[in-house]
């Protein structure tokens, strides 16, 4: 996914801008965080994407059609 972001508390963070408008506002995008070492500094994979919903996963990459945080 995208461009590898910097290591912050344990998540390695994932961001790509996959479309643009007229203007060149970036209108569709993907972010995701994954632990950089599962079960030790984190248990979930979060993703979120231009819709605001933040979605996790505990076996693997989070994506679009995982569950949304309560």
């Amino acid at each position: 996914m995208g461009t590898e972001m910097p290591v912050k508390s344990g998540y390695r963070f994932f961001y790509a801008a996959e479309s643009n408008d007229t203007s060149g506002h970036v209108v569709k995008y993907a972010l995701a965080a994954d632990p950089v070492s599962p079960g030790t500094t984190g248990m979930r994979h979060f993703f979120t994407d231009e819709s605001g919903v933040i979605r996790f996963s505990r076996r693997g990459g989070a994506d679009v059609h995982s569950e949304p945080v309560q």
